[in-house]
């Protein structure tokens, strides 16, 4: 079950990251044995995007973008790699929140929600985590 927006638009009522980050989702699955191409050729984008930035700091863009995008396993995926690129559990918390004026207080809080998992995990559980998901390299 989901929450009715004021644009009549359903939600869900939390921010689940349960799925398994690196099983891509249906519609990514139909792609890549459909048009592998073009999957090919978002991967390789996603790589050349942002290259003059730290890691860490462009792990943490896409941590925000996520936030906005409402994205469970985008986030998982991001935060992750994040963490395991050196970055803290307050700056994930800032990324997350900088996404507030474009994604909302309800978006940003179902996001924190899910973070809360990752802040206080081992780094040697995070990084492993980082490199199970690694499929697309951006």
């Amino acid at each position: 079950m989901g929450v009715v927006t004021e644009n009549k638009k359903t939600v869900p009522d939390s921010f689940d990251p349960s799925p398994v980050a690196h099983e891509p989702p249906d519609g990514l699955k139909l792609l890549e044995g459909a048009r592998p191409e073009v999957l090919r050729a978002h991967r390789g984008l996603m790589r050349v995007l942002g290259q003059s930035l730290p890691p860490v700091t462009k792990q943490l863009i896409l941590v925000a973008l996520a936030t906005a995008e409402e994205s469970p396993s985008t986030l998982r995926r991001h935060v992750t790699r994040a963490l395991a690129a050196g970055a803290h559990s307050d700056q994930i918390i800032d990324a997350v929140t900088l996404a507030l004026p474009l994604a909302g207080l309800a978006r940003v809080s179902r996001a924190l929600r899910s973070v809360a998992e990752f802040v206080d995990r081992p780094l040697e559980e995070i990084e492993s985590e980082a490199q199970s998901n690694n499929t697309d390299e951006y």
